[in-house]
């Protein structure tokens, strides 16, 4: 009978961290403080400005990357906020607002056919002093035939685009060494080209 109990509670225990890992997460739709150098471990952050203050967007993608950002914002986190979600099956977008006031909050995702997701963030004036920390909020999004999510505010105000990476796109950063490597390579092209033709017209002078 003993034995009967524990193997119940057993596969009740991995049922529970199975949900979890899988859409119940204590950063969904989380919305609180972080520490200011918490922005500093954010992948790729999408930074815009709108209506006076910079907002600091990214998506999420690995436990690795969520673990260091959980360690670097602080005790404002539940404690269980480390545990592991399964990236396979969602992405984690994270907004902050740069600023030691106020509060945001994320409210309605949407997915489009494109591949393109809406997260809507709302952004609450209220002024208390937050002292070296910023406010900020997780939203976990289902990665099945997601490509890419449009953040804005819920008054319309867009806060850009960010790119989830394993996507068919390459990410805005991806996207600039690819043009400079091609500007690079034009470049050292058009010299080959100048330097064979001036020896050339040598070769004729001769």
């Amino acid at each position: 009978m003993t034995g009967r109990i524990l193997l119940i509670a057993t596969i009740v225990a991995l049922l529970a961290g199975t949900a979890l890992a899988d859409n119940k997460h204590p950063l969904d739709r989380w919305s609180g403080l972080v520490k200011v150098d918490a922005v500093k471990q954010l992948p790729n952050p999408l930074k815009t400005k709108a209506k006076g203050s910079v907002f600091t967007s990214t998506v999420i993608t690995d436990n690795m990357t969520l673990a260091k950002f959980v360690d670097a914002a602080g005790k404002a986190f539940p404690q269980d906020a480390q545990a592991k979600l399964n990236f396979e099956k969602f992405a984690l977008i994270v907004v902050v607002l740069e600023e030691n006031t106020n509060k945001i909050k994320s409210g309605i995702s949407s997915l489009g056919e494109d591949g393109t997701a809406t997260v809507d963030v709302d952004w609450v004036p209220i002024e208390p002093l937050y002292s070296g920390r910023f406010p900020a909020t997780c939203h976990f999004i289902p990665k099945k035939d997601l490509e890419a999510v449009n953040i804005k505010l819920t008054d319309g105000t867009s806060l850009g685009k960010v790119v989830v990476y394993g996507s068919r796109f390459r990410s805005p950063c991806q996207r600039g060494r690819s043009r400079n490597s091609s500007t690079a390579q034009t470049k050292i092209q058009r010299t080959e080209s100048k330097r064979t033709t001036l020896g050339t017209r040598a070769s004729r002078t001769h």
